[in-house]
């Protein structure tokens, strides 16, 4: 497009018969002609091929920078989750373990009653589901991170 701003000339050969001044003959013509104004030929079709490629420019910083704040939010998902994960696989799990044990020996040792213990035994039901889950999650984020980041296989 840049190329047909510039004015290229137009040479156009021919010949005409019949002319009434010169019966018979055959008059030779040759022609050249220039475009007016000269500099501004094309000039239509180069600003829409500049314009489109602005647009495609602005398509593809748009695109980098969804692709970075997705990487930034998916970084941040795995290491909440990885966070979760830690305190409910390495705190909550065996504590809620620990409870039910001693709830079940005083039980056993006729200090307590059945509740104490159907209250560990549900409370430790509830924190194992928990800690799968959080374990899930963590798994989930380390999948999206490794998609986003161009690790996947």
């Amino acid at each position: 497009t840049k190329r047909a701003w510039i004015p290229m000339p137009s040479v156009i050969a021919g010949a005409e018969w019949s002319d009434p001044s010169s019966p018979g003959e055959t008059l030779g013509l040759i022609g050249l002609s220039l475009p007016l104004p000269l500099w501004n030929q094309g000039g239509g079709n180069s600003a829409a091929a500049h314009s489109e490629v602005d647009v495609a420019a602005a398509g593809a910083r748009e695109a980098r920078l969804a692709a970075k704040a997705s990487l930034v939010s998916a970084e941040a998902r795995l290491a909440e989750a990885a966070d979760r994960a830690r305190l409910s696989r390495d705190s909550l799990f065996p504590a809620a373990g620990r409870l039910r044990q001693q709830a079940t020996l005083a039980y056993q040792a006729g200090e307590t009653g059945i509740l104490p213990v159907i209250e560990a035994l549900r409370s430790e039901r509830e924190i194992t589901a928990s800690t799968l889950d959080e374990l899930l999650s963590f798994q989930e984020a380390v999948a999206e991170w490794n998609r986003l980041a161009g690790l996947a296989r």
